[in-house]
């Protein structure tokens, strides 16, 4: 597979195949370059990656919606995903596709969840447990990423 150029800057930048991702840096301890990079890696991917894992949930939830909603991405600071009922619109942090596949699904699935309530009451929580019976272990995994990435490089 070749490998496309997703950033350049002179002789850094980020290339990627589908597989593969090659980081060039003059420098490791530039902290600013490296995470322009990643960002930009993340943006590149995440749309495809998130797209899978929301038909996956839709697939598993479309008893909870009417319509099929609209996925929306984007890089959010404190949020991992929101729904919005009104507009029929799941919106997923970009940053998802840093974390594991359990953590991603889990996430998914908490925002079609939300289309049978709109706030976290037993209702929603039974209904979110009936779809992902190991839902404390998923959050605790989540809560650990959460961490390494705040106490990591932080995007």
């Amino acid at each position: 597979p070749v490998l496309k150029k997703i950033a350049e800057d002179g002789k850094q930048g980020i290339q990627y195949d589908g597989n593969r991702m090659l980081l060039r840096l003059n420098d490791l301890s530039d902290n600013e370059t490296v995470q322009f990079l990643i960002r930009k890696f993340i943006d590149h991917i995440s749309s495809d990656v998130l797209e899978r894992f929301f038909d996956k949930g839709y697939e598993r939830c479309k008893v909870l919606t009417r319509t099929k909603p609209v996925l929306k991405t984007g890089f959010r600071k404190t949020v991992w995903g929101t729904c919005h009922i009104n507009k029929n619109q799941i919106v997923l942090n970009k940053k998802l596709v840093m974390l594991p596949a359990e953590c991603i699904e889990a996430v998914v699935v908490h925002e079609f969840c939300h289309f049978i309530s709109r706030y976290h009451d037993k209702k929603f929580y039974d209904t979110l447990a009936g779809f992902i019976p190991d839902l404390k272990e998923r959050n605790g995994l989540l809560k650990e990423y959460e961490k390494k990435i705040r106490n990591g490089i932080v995007i």
